[in-house]
């Protein structure tokens, strides 16, 4: 499989991770338990090939700062599918550890790279917000849904610019 199909299948599992994670954050207390769960094991798949496409297709350009927040990303995805063994709060820890990570990579990302500057921005806001609904526990509701759809909206942006870019090149080819 060639490097341009693996980045558009990235992109694509980007794009859909990222839009379940926006809808993710409607559907609290609507489900089944059961359910939620199995979807939020389907999203995490999806986030965790969009991420590793989305870093490696700027990687040299992100350095070691880059580096060291992918490798907390991937720690943080780790962690909240690692319940059993972290407990109740593994959630909580994974998402601030995979929001931290994302948060480092996007300041990488912000120094040099091959995606539109609004993606980190938007994973930027994204720990803000999250941060937000922790410091002030009346908004957390709220934060939590913006925190959610920010997070969804950078994955979807950088799935599509992947998808696209990669696209163009493969349809250039001969």
């Amino acid at each position: 499989m060639r490097n341009e199909d693996l980045f558009r299948l990235s992109g694509v599992a980007a794009i859909i991770g990222g839009l379940l994670r926006m809808a993710h954050s409607f559907s609290a207390g609507r489900f089944d338990e059961s359910v939620l769960q199995a979807s939020y094991l389907i999203t995490d798949v999806f986030l965790l090939f969009g991420i590793l496409g989305i870093y490696l297709y700027q990687s040299k350009a992100l350095g070691r700062f880059g580096l060291i927040g992918f490798i907390v990303v991937l720690v943080g995805i780790s962690i909240i599918r690692g319940r059993d063994l972290f407990g109740v709060g593994a959630y909580l820890l994974g998402a601030s550890a995979f929001s931290l990570g994302l948060t480092v990579l996007s300041v990488a990302m912000l120094r040099g790279t091959g995606l539109s500057r609004w993606i980190p921005r938007v994973w930027i806001c994204t720990f803000v917000a999250g941060g937000a609904g922790l410091i002030f526990p009346s908004a957390a509701a709220p934060c939590a849904v913006l925190a959610g759809v920010l997070f969804g909206a950078g994955f979807v942006g950088a799935g599509v610019e992947l998808t696209v870019a990669h696209g163009r090149r493969a349809r250039s080819e001969p």
